[in-house]
């Protein structure tokens, strides 16, 4: 919230004090104003720049990979992630926000398929370091089951 704060006020310090008309400011003035067909164009325009991305960047590729690979230990794992998510609310809140934050990054950024397939890898990458972890413990008999 205090980050949201201070970008509302950067963004009026500089719709106030600016002589000429920045990319910002002109997206505000119209937002405000009820120009929708411009902010359809903008949104339509950072589609197709990550679906062209999406083809033919290494990023397309380690989305793809990522998200199939997240979906593969949601499914194969999904007691012990049930498990893990239910035990740990904030990993939890961290799994869904950012995976929205992803989504949000696709569609309202030009690079959201670079932003999305980093916050993919960290989540396959923790989920992955999570899972392993509760096997472990399991095995070296600090619990009786990873369920515990």
């Amino acid at each position: 919230m205090i980050l949201l704060s201070i970008v509302f006020i950067i963004i009026v310090i500089d719709i106030i004090l600016s002589n000429s008309t920045t990319h910002i400011s002109d997206f505000i003035g119209r937002m405000l104003s009820g120009d929708i067909n411009y902010i359809y164009n903008i949104i339509i325009r950072k589609l197709l720049m990550n679906v062209k991305l999406f083809k033919v960047s290494i990023w397309g590729e380690s989305l793809r990979t990522n998200i199939i690979l997240f979906v593969i230990l949601l499914i194969t794992q999904k007691n012990i992630v049930k498990k893990i998510l239910f035990k740990n609310k904030n990993i939890a809140f961290g799994f869904k926000f950012s995976i929205i934050s992803a989504i949000f990054g696709l569609l309202l950024n030009d690079s959201g398929v670079v932003m999305a397939a980093l916050i993919f890898l960290l989540n396959v990458t923790a989920l992955t370091y999570l899972i392993i972890s509760a096997l472990e413990m399991c095995c070296n008999g600090i619990q009786k089951s990873w369920e515990d």
